[in-house]
């Protein structure tokens, strides 16, 4: 029990928030989640054209391309493609424009359920590397509540930022256990299929995916190279590159079969701004900053930093957070509308959290935790005024 008393913490709190619901926004279903949502309902009708959805809400971003007489989602399917199997029986196609509420609830309690699901791998990935007890379930209290990570698998659960994260630590733990394990030929096939599956559901789920799992890729030669098992991840780490290879060329059939054209991205009517970068903004606003908001992922940078153990697993963190840092500085709409710091990093907090862990086992724990607590508590009494900045749209926050 001891072994897993975080996920117990977590339940009660996800199970409080969503009885509660301490907050005003609503449906579940709401903004990006719109977007998100009618793939569920494609899925089921067979009808890919979104034509019928136009006017759905006033957030579905519905671009009618003329070539093809179709409307491009630009929010990506895979998001919905991993909540079809659960929900389809509740799904209506035939209200193209309508959510009902069994609909609403379930995105709303699914998220959750993928925030406790990634914790347990989480917590199982570092126990098999040798971690019990206080460092991995305070360190995955940090990465979720520290960050934005619980709050998008409630308050925001329509958004696609759980689903990555959770795609995020089945990678991880898949990694670990190729690299560790010496497995079957059986074993060793199911897993090549697992990170293939998760190659191809991470970039449908989002593009910037892409960073995670070089990232977590990264992570996993640099464990097996320490361990003299680096030749255990060849396989693996090629059926990981092929799932993310097929991923996205299943996105790139359907940006050109709606738009009649071949485009990297759906987001056919925006793009980015190379002559304003916007890099610091993105980590240090003070409406949006990435350590502005979450500044307990700083303290996990300046506590890994020194601990020597910890350094190797968290240098591939920063290189995603560095690499998302700059693709996001120059993306038009750098601070990503609305949201409570900037949600384009809520992925990468399974990745936050390995180092996390070495750096609680490494130095003393008790003040760690008293100053991790700490800054978790800033971070909640800022929720309730975070709505002053969810409308501001200026070049600079």
């Amino acid at each position: 029990m001891i072994r897993y008393s975080s996920l117990g913490v977590l339940l009660a709190l996800w199970c409080w928030a969503s009885w509660a619901r301490p907050y005003t926004a609503s449906p579940p279903i709401r903004s990006d989640g719109v977007g998100y949502h009618m793939w569920t309902k494609a899925f089921k009708s067979g009808d890919y054209s979104f034509v019928a959805n136009q006017g759905a809400y006033d957030d579905f971003g519905c671009s009618l391309q003329k070539q093809t007489g179709q409307c491009v989602n630009k929010w990506s399917m895979g998001t919905g493609l991993l909540r079809y199997p659960f929900i389809w029986p509740f799904v209506d196609p035939q209200t193209p424009k309508h959510f009902s509420e069994v609909e609403e609830q379930f995105v709303h309690w699914f998220a959750g359920a993928l925030l406790l699901f990634s914790g347990w791998l989480l917590l199982d990935t570092t126990a098999r590397r040798g971690y019990h007890g206080f460092a991995p379930n305070f360190a995955l209290l940090v990465v979720a509540l520290g960050t934005g990570w619980f709050h998008y698998s409630t308050f925001d659960a329509g958004f696609s930022h759980a689903y990555s994260a959770f795609w995020a630590s089945v990678l991880i733990w898949g990694i670990n256990y190729a690299a560790q394990t010496a497995a079957s030929s059986r074993q060793k096939a199911s897993v090549g299929a697992l990170l293939m599956i998760t190659g191809v559901m991470m970039m449908l789920t989002r593009n910037t995916n892409v960073f995670l799992i070089a990232g977590s890729g990264l992570l996993g030669i640099l464990w097996a190279y320490s361990a003299g098992r680096l030749g255990k991840l060849i396989g693996p780490l090629l059926c990981l590159g092929l799932g993310t290879i097929l991923g996205e060329a299943i996105q790139l059939l359907y940006n050109s079969h709606a738009t009649g054209t071949l485009v990297l991205s759906s987001y056919v009517d925006e793009g980015f701004l190379w002559d304003q970068p916007q890099q610091w903004s993105v980590l240090f606003s003070y409406k949006k900053g990435l350590f502005t908001y979450y500044p307990a992922l700083l303290l996990v940078i300046l506590n890994a930093a020194v601990v020597k153990a910890a350094r190797v697993s968290l240098m591939p963190t920063l290189l995603v957070v560095g690499a998302l840092a700059t693709i996001y500085g120059f993306w038009h709409t750098w601070w990503l509308g609305g949201s409570f710091g900037h949600r384009g990093f809520v992925e990468v907090a399974p990745l936050f959290y390995v180092p996390t862990v070495v750096a609680l086992a490494g130095l003393r724990g008790g003040v760690l935790a008293a100053i991790y607590t700490y800054r978790i508590r800033w971070v909640g009494t800022r929720i309730p005024t975070s709505d002053v900045g969810l409308l501001a749209r200026p070049a600079t926050l």
